[in-house]
C-alpha cells in the first residue's frame, strides 16, 4: 500500500466532507435535499461503480474463485451476530443492547467503503466488496430490521432483498463468469457514473454531520470503547484469523477494511423508522465517521507493518 496516498484520499474525503457540511451551513443543503442525493448515490452511482470494478473482465484468474469469495463473505457475515453480543457484554451495555448490535455489524460499506477501497486498491478490488454487500445485505433486511424493531420477527419481502446496488453486483458476477470485455462504451459510461458516487456521498455525509448536536455527542462514554473496538481492535483481530485461512491478499484486505468502515447512516434510517434511540444512532455515526478519517489510514499502516 502506497500511504502517501492513503492519507492523500483521506484527506480529500474528509475535504468534501467540510465542503458538505458548510452547503449545510449556508442552506445550500438540507435534509430534503440529502434524502434525494442519497437515493441518486445509491440507484445509479454506487451500482454503476461496481459493474466499471469488472470493466477488464474477469479480476479472478479461476472464474470458480467468485463462489469461493462469496463463500468466505458469507461465513463473516454469519459471524457478525454472535460476535456483536460478546461485544456488548464486555462494554457491559444495558440499555440499546439491540442498537448497539445493529451499528457493530453493519459498516458504511456504500458511501465511504466503496470510495476508500477503489483509492486503496483500485477499482478491480470493488467486485470484492459488491459480494460482501450480497450476504451483507440479506443480513440487514432480516436480522438488522429486528435488532431496531424492537426484536420482533421482520416483515420482509423479495423487494426488501432487491436494490440496484444489488443487481449491479449480480450483474458484475455474471460479467465474471462470462469474462465479458466489451463493448467499451458501456464501460465508460458506468465509469462516469459511478465517479459521482465520492464526491456526492462526501458532500451528503458532511451535510448530514452538521444536523447532529455537538453538546450531547460524548454523553455516553460507552461510545469511546465501542468506537475503538468497531475500527481498530476487530478489524484487526479478523485480519489475523484470515490471514491464517485465506491466501487471496485482495479479499483478506478488502473485508478488513470494510468492516472498519463507520456505523452505517442506515442506523440513523431505521432508528427514525422504528422509533428507535435516533440521538445515539446519530452521534454514533458522526463520531466514528470523524474517527475513521484517521482510523483507517492508521489500519493500514499496522496490516502492512509499517
Amino acid at each position: 500500500m502506497d500511504f502517501s496516498n492513503i492519507f492523500l484520499q483521506m484527506f480529500i474525503l474528509f475535504s468534501l466532507m467540510i465542503v458538505g457540511y458548510l452547503c449545510n451551513h449556508y442552506h445550500i443543503l438540507g435534509k430534503a435535499e440529502n434524502k434525494m442525493l442519497s437515493k441518486l448515490v445509491m440507484t445509479v452511482g454506487v451500482p454503476g461503480l461496481i459493474i466499471a470494478s469488472v470493466k477488464n473482465g474477469c479480476p479472478f484468474d479461476d472464474r470458480m474463485e467468485l463462489f469461493y469469495v462469496l463463500l468466505v463473505v458469507s461465513g463473516v457475515n454469519m459471524l457478525l451476530p454472535p460476535i456483536s453480543i460478546v461485544i456488548n457484554k464486555i462494554l457491559h451495555v444495558q440499555e440499546d443492547s439491540s442498537l448497539y448490535k445493529f451499528m457493530f455489524i453493519f459498516p458504511n460499506a456504500g458511501f465511504i467503503g466503496f470510495p476508500v477501497i477503489s483509492a486503496i486498491f483500485g477499482e478491480g478490488a470493488l467486485i470484492y466488496a459488491a459480494l460482501f454487500q450480497l450476504p451483507h445485505n440479506v443480513l440487514m433486511y432480516t436480522y438488522g430490521i429486528s435488532l431496531v424493531n424492537g426484536g420482533h420477527r421482520a416483515k420482509t419481502s423479495l423487494k426488501d432483498f432487491i436494490n440496484p446496488c444489488i443487481v449491479a453486483a449480480l450483474i458484475a458476477c455474471v460479467i465474471c463468469l462470462c469474462d465479458i470485455k466489451e463493448p467499451q462504451m458501456i464501460w465508460q459510461s458506468c465509469t462516469y457514473l459511478g465517479n459521482i458516487t465520492t464526491p456526492l456521498g462526501m458532500l451528503i455525509i458532511g451535510s448530514s454531520l452538521a444536523d447532529v448536536d455537538m453538546k450531547h455527542v460524548l454523553d455516553d462514554l460507552k461510545v469511546i470503547p465501542f468506537i475503538f473496538l468497531k475500527l481498530l481492535l476487530f478489524p484487526l483481530i479478523v485480519y489475523g484469523i484470515m490471514h491464517m485461512f485465506v491466501t487471496n491478499e485482495i479479499l483478506v484486505y478488502v473485508v478488513t477494511i470494510t468492516l472498519a468502515m463507520p456505523v452505517a447512516t442506515n442506523a440513523v434510517i431505521m432508528t427514525n423508522v422504528y422509533d428507535g434511540n435516533v440521538q445515539l444512532s446519530s452521534k454514533t455515526v458522526f463520531l466514528t465517521t470523524v474517527c475513521s478519517i484517521l482510523s483507517i489510514p492508521l489500519l493500514c499502516m499496522i496490516l502492512t507493518g509499517f
